[in-house]
């Protein structure tokens, strides 16, 4: 089970890293833009 889809690990770790760092980005900013939103009302 070294590799998956032809693809080593670690690059499978990797771009799943990165996909979970821009998922919980686009997260927080769009709670923060919510907030400023119930603020403004």
């Amino acid at each position: 089970m070294a590799t998956r889809h032809g693809q080593p690990i670690f690059v499978n770790l990797k771009s799943n890293t990165m996909k979970n760092t821009v998922q919980s980005y686009v997260l927080r900013s769009y709670l923060q833009i919510m907030q400023d939103k119930n603020i403004a009302l």
